[in-house]
């Protein structure tokens, strides 16, 4: 089996995370928290090739991937507080939602790039920028969220995939993967890891107070 398959069967199964939080009054807490996954349908030859399209230079496990998905809903968790229902879970987007998406982080990215100096401290965040036109694809996420997970397809990050935090990380930006695969790999191998990479977006409302 590909890689791309390996995943399909690994988002077609539920699984559970440990959620650990250091907490200053009562030291270490953990959570078992149980979740599942949906994934789409594969995507249709006319969808992938707008996917080739939308992003030049994609890697072929990337084309591969939405040749046997065309998107993903993981790690989904519910928890009721009172009457108030809390989602989270992480997206990898539908080849029709990417411009979409792509269009909404440039909206935060764009008072970023105002205000950057030119202190190689931001390198990472600048070479994202340098390259977001063409060369990036803005592929997934967390729900009710901005973080994104992105792809450089050109430049010195070549192949790499990063997470943009809009808040909680003065570089903006914090690596995930070496590569597309090597991102689904962390997930399928250690989803504990790809949490703790990923700093828990938008599942610290599962730490209780």
């Amino acid at each position: 089996m590909t890689l791309a398959a390996d995943f399909k069967a690994f988002a077609h199964t539920n699984t559970h995370i440990d959620i650990v939080k250091n907490k200053a009054t009562d030291g270490q807490q953990q959570v078992c928290l149980p979740v599942r996954h949906v994934v789409h349908a594969a995507a249709t030859p006319a969808q992938l090739v707008l996917l080739q399209q939308h992003c030049a230079n994609l890697p072929n496990s990337v084309v591969a991937f939405y040749a046997q998905m065309n998107g993903a809903a993981l790690f989904m968790a519910e928890q009721r507080l009172q009457d108030y229902v809390i989602d989270a879970s992480v997206l990898l987007f539908g080849i029709e939602e990417l411009a979409f998406e792509k269009a909404q982080l440039l909206e935060w990215l764009q008072p970023i790039m105002a205000d950057l100096d030119d202190d190689a401290y931001f390198d990472d965040i600048r070479e994202v920028i340098a390259q977001y036109v063409e060369h990036v694809l803005v592929f997934g996420g967390f729900e009710f969220s901005p973080e994104r997970f992105i792809l450089l397809t050109d430049g010195r990050l070549k192949g790499q995939v990063w997470l943009f935090l809009h808040d909680g990380c003065d570089q903006f930006v914090l690596k995930m993967a070496d590569s597309f695969e090597a991102f689904l790999q962390l997930m399928m191998d250690d989803a504990n890891a790809f949490f703790e990479r990923a700093t828990w977006v938008m599942y610290e409302s599962f730490f209780f107070d």
